[in-house]
């Protein structure tokens, strides 16, 4: 099953949480498929990029039968805390006294917009659930819009099995091409 999230793709709205919110998106699209192809569901494998490994994880960590039913996951391109990655891009593309509003006033109206605190969101804090399934992380060093520290990161605070790949030359958006 491969589906957009909404506000991206072809779905509509225009409402993000940057994988807070898009994490009920996929328990969702798990217990749908599990009810309509119950065969072909006996083994969930999950693949998302971006947004959609945070909210993978994060799905994926959920006590819930249908965040217990993901098997095994795979990510290219996550982050591992929406604060800290707020703060690098505020720091890498904005100039004084820019960064510090998207920080201290931007991202908190998106969350008040959005109906949870999207700082708060941190697939680090979420992935230890994940164990003792495997997963697997993707990320290009060249990363422009997620940095590749923030991947590693994530990468580190993963328990065993974890594997990782790291793309030396890899941006952000080659996982589509």
């Amino acid at each position: 099953l491969a589906f957009d999230f909404r506000a991206h793709g072809e779905s509509g709205g225009q409402l993000t949480g940057f994988g807070a919110l898009e994490k009920r998106d996929v328990l969702a699209a798990v217990r749908w498929v599990r009810e309509t192809h119950p065969e072909q569901s006996r083994k969930i494998f999950g693949v998302g990029a971006s947004m959609g490994g945070a909210a993978l994880i994060a799905a994926a960590a959920d006590s819930s039968p249908e965040g217990q039913a993901i098997a095994a996951v795979a990510t290219y391109a996550v982050y591992d805390d929406m604060d800290l990655l707020v703060r690098d891009v505020s720091k890498e593309y904005f100039e004084r006294p820019l960064g510090w509003l998207l920080e201290h006033v931007g991202v908190p109206l998106a969350s008040v917009h959005a109906g949870t605190n999207l700082t708060a969101f941190a697939p680090a804090r979420e992935v230890s659930h994940l164990w003792p399934r495997p997963i697997l992380y993707i990320h290009g060093r060249k990363d422009e819009i997620i940095p590749f520290r923030r991947g590693q990161n994530l990468f580190e605070f993963t328990s065993q099995p974890k594997y990782h790949l790291w793309y030396p030359q890899g941006t952000h958006n080659d996982i589509v091409s």
